[in-house]
C-alpha cells in the first residue's frame, strides 16, 4: 500500500545551513519525494504533519497550515488511485506524477508559489519590501502564475524597460535583488535550475551616503529633558546605544534578553539576516553603554522597552521614529532617523581609518567570500579596539 508523508530531509543541507521539507512517497519498498519549497533548520523542525515548523520560525501558523492543507490534499489523491486499484500497478514515480500533474504543472512549483512560500518567512519591513516585488511580478505577467522557466534575461530587462518609467535605478535594483534571492534559495532546494542573472546583470543605483555631523551628534547627547518628555529622553537614549553598540538595529535591542549580555560583552545575531545562518556577534559593552543599559534595565529582556511595550515592536517602533524626528528638529537635522546611529558609527569609523573589514564585520555584515565565510576566524577585540575610537572620538569634540 502507497503511503504518502511529511517530513525533513536530513540528507540535503542547502548553504544556510538548513533541510527541505518534503513530502515522502512510499511505495513497493522504494520511495521518492515532493519538494515543499520549504527549508529550515534542525532545531526548527516539531516533526508533526499539523505542525511541522516550531513557533520561533517566523509566520509559523501560515506555513503549517500551508504545509498540511498540500499534505491533505496529496493524500487524497493517493486515495482516490488505491480505492480504484490502480497504485499497486504503478511505481512511486508514477505516484508523484500523477499526484503533481493537476497541482503543479511542468511537475515543478511555480515561482509565483515558490515566492509567497519564501516571503512568509520574513517580518516586518522585509516581508513588506518581498509582498511589493512580487505585486510588481505579477503586474508585469498580467496576473498569470508565473514559472521559473518564464523569468528569463530577456524578461528581466523587458521589467527593467518597464519599470524605469516609474521607478528610479536604486528601487529597480531592490526588486531585481528579491527576485534574485528567492531563485537562489529555489535552486538551493532543488526546485529549479533556471538562473537567468549569470547574463542580466542588476544595475546598482549609487546610495547617498548619511551620517550625522559630530556637532550635532554632540547637541544630541547633550539635550536635556524634564519629566513631561521621557519619550523624548528614551528615543534620544536608544539613538546612543544603538551608535556606542556599533550600529545596532534597534529591533534587535528590543527583543534581547538578559542572557544576551555575559561578562560584559552581548553576543548576538541580526534578526535582519538570521536566516542566512551568519556568525553571530560579539560586542564588549562600553561604560557609555552601560549607562544606559542599566537606566532601562528589564527584568526578563535587558532592557524593559518590551516588556513596557507589551512585546509590540511595531508600535514602539512608531513611537521612537515620531520622537526621534522631534529630536532631529531640536538640533537642526530635520532627517534624523534610528538609522543615522548606524550611518554615523560606520562613517566616524572610516574616517579614522579603520579597517573596511573590521568596519563590516562590527556592523554585522555577513562575509561573502569563502575564507571569511568557512576558514577564517574573526578577532572580535578588533571591534572593540574600533568602538572605543569612535567614541572617544565624538565624546572629544
Amino acid at each position: 500500500m502507497a503511503t504518502i508523508s511529511i517530513k525533513l530531509d536530513t540528507r540535503r543541507k542547502n548553504k544556510n545551513g538548513e533541510y527541505p521539507i518534503v513530502y515522502s512517497i512510499s511505495h513497493q519498498s522504494v520511495s521518492c519525494t515532493i519538494p515543499s519549497g520549504i527549508s529550515i533548520k534542525e532545531s526548527e523542525c516539531q516533526g508533526k504533519p499539523q505542525k511541522m515548523v516550531r513557533s520561533i520560525v517566523a509566520n509559523a501558523d501560515t506555513i503549517n497550515k500551508d504545509l498540511y492543507e498540500l499534505l491533505l490534499s496529496y493524500q487524497s489523491k493517493l486515495s482516490i488511485l488505491e480505492k480504484e486499484g490502480k497504485a499497486n500497478k504503478m511505481t512511486a514515480s508514477e505516484i508523484k506524477h500523477y499526484i503533481l500533474t493537476d497541482s503543479t504543472p511542468k511537475d515543478k512549483m511555480s515561482f509565483t508559489e515558490y515566492a509567497q512560500k519564501h516571503v512568509e518567512r520574513y517580518t516586518g519591513r522585509t516581508k513588506s519590501t518581498y509582498e511589493y516585488t512580487l505585486k510588481l511580478v505579477d503586474r508585469f505577467f498580467n496576473g498569470n502564475v508565473v514559472f521559473f522557466n518564464d523569468i528569463t534575461a530577456g524578461v528581466l530587462h523587458s521589467m527593467d524597460d518597464e519599470w524605469s518609467k516609474t521607478m528610479g535605478l536604486a528601487a529597480r535594483s531592490i526588486q531585481f535583488r528579491n527576485i534574485r534571492t528567492i531563485i537562489n534559495r529555489a535552486i538551493d532546494d532543488e526546485i529549479t535550475e533556471k538562473y537567468p542573472f549569470r547574463t542580466f546583470k542588476i544595475k546598482e543605483g549609487r546610495k547617498e551616503k548619511n551620517y550625522l555631523p559630530v556637532e550635532q551628534f554632540k547637541q544630541l547627547r547633550e539635550l536635556k529633558f524634564d519629566a513631561s518628555s521621557s519619550l523624548l529622553e528614551l528615543a534620544r537614549d536608544l539613538f546612543l546605544l544603538s551608535f556606542y553598540l556599533c550600529g545596532v538595529n534597534l529591533n534587535d535591542i528590543f527583543v534581547w534578553k538578559k542572557d544576551v549580555m555575559k561578562k560584559n560583552k552581548i553576543t548576538f545575531v541580526r534578526k535582519k539576516i538570521a536566516h542566512h545562518e551568519p556568525d553571530s556577534i560579539t560586542i564588549s559593552v562600553q561604560p557609555e553603554a552601560m549607562a544606559i543599559i542599566k537606566k532601562y534595565e528589564g527584568n526578563e529582556y535587558l532592557l524593559n522597552i518590551a516588556e513596557q511595550y507589551n512585546h509590540n515592536y511595531i508600535n514602539f517602533n512608531g513611537y521612537m521614529t515620531h520622537r526621534i524626528k522631534k529630536i532631529g528638529k531640536a538640533i537642526d537635522f530635520p532627517e534624523l532617523t534610528m538609522y543615522y546611529a548606524r550611518y554615523s558609527w560606520a562613517t566616524y569609523a572610516d574616517q579614522l581609518g579603520i579597517d573596511e573589514k573590521v568596519i563590516s564585520k562590527s556592523l554585522g555584515h555577513t562575509d561573502q567570500s569563502v575564507a571569511g565565510r568557512h576558514y577564517i576566524s574573526y578577532d572580535w577585540s578588533r571591534t572593540d579596539d574600533a568602538n572605543r575610537k569612535v567614541i572617544d572620538y565624538v565624546l572629544a569634540q
